[in-house]
């Protein structure tokens, strides 16, 4: 590491960049100094999101009787979240998006579209409810779901293009945790090492090139409900909620 000039394995968690290079524009004749975020598949695929509290979506529980509470909770499936889901189906009951955990998140959502955290708690709710995996899968089924369509009258091309700029964004510059100014921290792009050992650079003067790399290369994931406080009913006030959990990773 000391003949790399290497004084840590990892950056901290608040940053984007990984790695920091001199880019060579042989066209403009300058020497740009650029931050790129490295993701290696050689040890499996990496996260585009991490989950946490922080990207928690909180769902309140309408028309369900507080009496199936205990009933639904107890179910402990591999499968349990999406079984409890169904669970909350079957006696009745209708899960309503209501709002993030946590408002920092929810305001970095917003700079996208105001209505996009309403976006992303329907592809997590149809990811639950076990229709697709795939965000571009996901986004598909966003195009076709009626009462977005009576409310936003958004068509596919209108949805991948919010998608993409959402993963972009998660990609070199917004944290959940953290209010996002907007700007991009990794001003280079993405360093992809992939499962063969090949390695390719998506540099952000090819824009179009590496958000398709994204969106057809990500898919939601389920992560620890323990860890992560989601997937189970519980009541605040004289509402029943229930939590979802929102963790992106990288297919290949």
């Amino acid at each position: 590491m000391s003949d790399l000039l290497c004084t840590r394995i990892k950056t901290d968690k608040n940053t984007k960049a990984d790695i920091e290079a001199k880019v060579v524009d042989r066209i403009a004749n300058t020497i740009v100094p650029s931050g790129f975020s490295v993701k290696s598949l050689l040890g499996g695929a990496s996260t585009l999101l991490n989950a946490g509290k922080t990207t928690n979506f909180v769902f309140e529980i309408k028309d369900l009787n507080i009496n199936y509470l205990n009933e639904i909770n107890a179910i402990s499936t591999r499968s349990k979240v999406q079984d409890r889901i169904k669970a909350i189906k079957e006696h009745g009951g209708t899960l309503i998006f209501k709002n993030l955990q946590r408002k920092e998140f929810e305001s970095n959502l917003k700079k996208i579209d105001t209505a996009f955290p309403v976006f992303i708690a329907q592809m997590l709710f149809d990811f639950f409810s076990c229709k697709a995996a795939k965000i571009s899968d996901l986004t598909s089924l966003l195009s076709k779901n009626r009462d977005l369509w009576e409310l936003y009258g958004l068509s596919y091309s209108d949805y991948e293009f919010k998608i993409k700029n959402f993963l972009q964004s998660a990609a070199l510059g917004m944290i959940p945790s953290k209010v996002w100014d907007g700007f991009t921290k990794v001003h280079g792009g993405y360093i992809v090492v992939r499962n063969d050992g090949v390695v390719i650079c998506y540099h952000l003067y090819n824009r179009d090139e590496f958000l398709s790399y994204l969106y057809e290369n990500t898919k939601f994931e389920s992560a620890s409900t323990k860890r992560h406080e989601y997937g189970s009913v519980y009541l605040s006030g004289n509402k029943l909620l229930f939590n979802l959990n929102l963790q992106i990773r990288f297919i290949r």
